[in-house]
């Protein structure tokens, strides 16, 4: 039986389970009376999708306060977007089945993942983009606006800018390249070794964004030790960000920054990963250069005529 839920003489059901599952979350992170409780209990490019539309729910819901319940390291991302919007790392006694089954939620409820396969199924599909369907998801018009955070604060820039300066390092001479991704495969390590060479060629410096890769591909420090949170700022101050296309590239949509994103050439639901999650498609960005990898000779050519 999941922490905190009633006790029963009789086992409980599915619906039942659920219902003491919301009453509870109510209870701890939502309580006032004009509170909406939204659970996202996925990657970084999910929350930040949700949080960008989520004003416009509160309105149409009459919603005055938002909690989000979200990822440890996503935690962060809801307040960028308002001040007033408090996040919690989801507890580890929330069973999420409960909250996927089928059946809607209360009106103070919004869990902001798909849970209608036809949906998912028209993402990539004849320009139907993967901000659309959180749009329909929201039971929003397809029109609405997306609200960009904003992401980076004064100590943010005092952070990154120590960072630089003990790692001696002229930030407009470093790339930064960013190899993984939770919703995709990732490419070959030889891409990215190739490309760090080409760019060291160049006189640029290079540092990762993962501890994973740091070894393989460029001994330099790794800006992952910053903190997810820090990665905007770092982007804003660099020469470059190169990154296989996941949830940072949504992250960083809104930053004024280099942002070279990788596209893997596979489908992906209803049409290509390109068509669907393309960050000029989606209009969260109109400077990203994109670029559908076909072959790593190819792909890497196209990244040094964009430096």
């Amino acid at each position: 039986m999941l922490r905190g839920l009633k006790k029963s003489q009789t086992p409980l059901t599915h619906i039942d389970a659920r219902a003491q599952l919301l009453d509870l979350l109510r209870e701890q992170y939502a309580p006032e009376p004009d509170a909406m409780l939204m659970i996202c209990p996925y990657g970084i490019g999910d929350i930040y999708l949700a949080c960008g539309l989520v004003s416009h729910v509160l309105k149409a819901r009459h919603r005055r306060t938002l909690s989000v319940l979200c990822g440890s390291r996503q935690t962060f991302i809801p307040p960028t977007f308002n001040k007033s919007y408090r996040a919690t790392s989801i507890p580890e006694w929330v069973d999420i089945r409960l909250l996927k089954e089928a059946g809607p939620l209360p009106e103070n409820f919004l869990y902001a993942h798909f849970q209608n396969q036809e949906v998912v199924n028209l993402i990539g599909y004849k320009g139907v983009t993967l901000l659309d369907a959180y749009r329909a998801l929201l039971n929003l018009p397809l029109d609405i606006a997306f609200q960009h955070p904003q992401l980076i604060s004064a100590q943010d820039r005092h952070h990154v800018q120590h960072f630089f300066e003990e790692h001696q390092l002229d930030p407009k001479k470093t790339v930064v390249l960013a190899p993984e991704a939770v919703s995709v495969g990732e490419f070959d390590i030889k891409l990215w070794q190739t490309l760090a060479a080409s760019l060291r060629e160049k006189g640029l410096n290079i540092l990762l964004n993962s501890e994973k890769y740091r070894q393989a591909i460029s001994h330099d420090a790794s800006v992952a030790a910053l903190g997810l949170e820090r990665v905007p700022a770092v982007a804003e101050v660099i020469h470059s960000f190169v990154a296989l296309r996941s949830g940072l590239c949504d992250l960083l949509s809104g930053v004024d920054c280099r942002q070279i994103i990788l596209y893997p050439d596979v489908a992906w639901h209803g049409g290509t990963m390109f068509e669907a999650t393309s960050l000029k498609a989606m209009g969260l960005s109109k400077t990203a250069h994109e670029i559908v990898v076909k072959d790593s000779a190819s792909a890497i050519k196209q990244i040094l005529k964009v430096l």
